[in-house]
């Protein structure tokens, strides 16, 4: 699925990040029953495809364990941020799940 996303841009050069992770979100909705908002909070950020696959593979990760454990009985928001920082990229992911006893926030 990563794959069929990415190989629908014009280029592997630079890819936008924010459109390409609403694609790939839109791409698990469909796999499952459950309905979460999104929300992405970055600039336009374009990246190669090494480091958009990277961060596509995170984040499918990270949501499919949202989808399978915080949001049982309830609808989800999950938050996306991705900025530049110098020569570093900072990359958070934020849900409103439910938390077990002893969690830490």
């Amino acid at each position: 699925m990563l794959h069929n996303i990415l190989y629908s841009h014009d280029s592997f050069e630079k890819i936008e990040f924010n459109n390409y992770i609403r694609k790939l979100t839109s791409s698990i909705l469909n796999m499952y029953d459950k309905k979460f908002t999104l929300n992405i909070l970055s600039n336009p950020i374009y990246l190669n495809s090494s480091y958009i696959l990277l961060l596509g593979m995170i984040t499918n990760e990270l949501i499919t364990n949202s989808i399978k454990h915080a949001f049982k009985d309830i609808e989800g928001e999950i938050e996306i941020s991705l900025s530049r920082q110098d020569d570093h990229l900072r990359y958070r992911y934020k849900d409103n799940g439910q938390k077990k006893s002893g969690d830490k926030v």
